[in-house]
């Protein structure tokens, strides 16, 4: 039979067990924490108390993280996103941060350092930006302890994209003359806008980028430049910017001679 006092309060029974170990909750006041066990028989026949030693409770605090969760809306540049994490046991406890961030049914993690209590610290998206979908993710910063205490801070936000960007580089055997390129689906809303540029020598220090943005999926384009000193290649680059409606490119196809 198990039984814990308090400080100088009376004895509780907290189990009997026939295990030679028990489990007990913290109590959540009081100085000193002491058990005592004794045995007892089928017969009730009894033992003398076996009292260990009072040990001093130590009381844990939780790490706090600045700010508050909160919905910071849509953003159409890389989240960052100061912090501070404080421990009141800092000097003999190691907090952990591990910042997270939600991309569909993924959930990808940015890092996971070791904090120093009261310093700023900052996430920083930037490296998942183009990663993420567009919608709502959650920015999830969690701060441990390592004795049980923890803290967690939540941001929400939208990933908006107002403009679709691609380019391509390939080499060729002989100097690209004409090039026709199309892009799937072709019915770019009205008040969108679409700028293409094409180049014939794109390994070249300096490439001649020639505009091709009222002829793509209409006409072949000629190249006025000439010369490529560093080999022969093709490239392409566009973007599209929308205006209210969605945009969507699933295909770019280039026909050159």
């Amino acid at each position: 039979m198990w039984e814990r006092r308090v400080d100088s309060g009376n004895y509780v029974q907290i189990g009997i067990t026939t295990a030679k170990s028990i489990t007990d909750t913290v109590p959540t006041s009081g100085t000193n924490y002491q058990v005592r066990v004794k045995a007892v028989d089928a017969n009730g026949a009894e033992s003398a108390y076996r009292t260990g030693t009072a040990t001093a409770i130590s009381y844990n605090t939780a790490p706090v993280i600045s700010g508050s969760n909160q919905n910071v809306g849509a953003k159409t540049a890389p989240l960052t996103y100061n912090y501070t994490v404080t421990d009141a046991e800092a000097s003999s406890q190691t907090v952990t941060v591990t910042e997270t961030v939600t991309n569909g049914s993924e959930t990808i993690t940015l890092r996971q350092y070791r904090a120093t209590s009261g310093a700023q610290n900052t996430a920083d998206l930037t490296s998942v930006w183009l990663r993420l979908l567009a919608g709502t993710h959650v920015l999830k910063i969690v701060a441990s302890d390592g004795v049980g205490g923890t803290a967690t801070r939540q941001i929400t936000f939208s990933r908006t994209v107002n403009r679709i960007a691609a380019s391509r580089a390939i080499s060729t055997d002989a100097m690209v003359t004409k090039v026709f390129l199309s892009l799937y689906p072709a019915d770019i809303p009205a008040d969108a806008v679409l700028h293409c540029e094409v180049t014939n020598n794109p390994f070249d220090t300096a490439p001649v980028w020639e505009d091709i943005s009222s002829k793509v999926g209409r006409f072949v384009h000629i190249f006025q430049n000439t010369t490529a000193a560093r080999g022969y290649g093709l490239a392409y680059r566009f973007t599209i910017t929308k205006g209210s409606q969605t945009v969507e490119v699933v295909q770019a196809t280039v026909r050159f001679a």
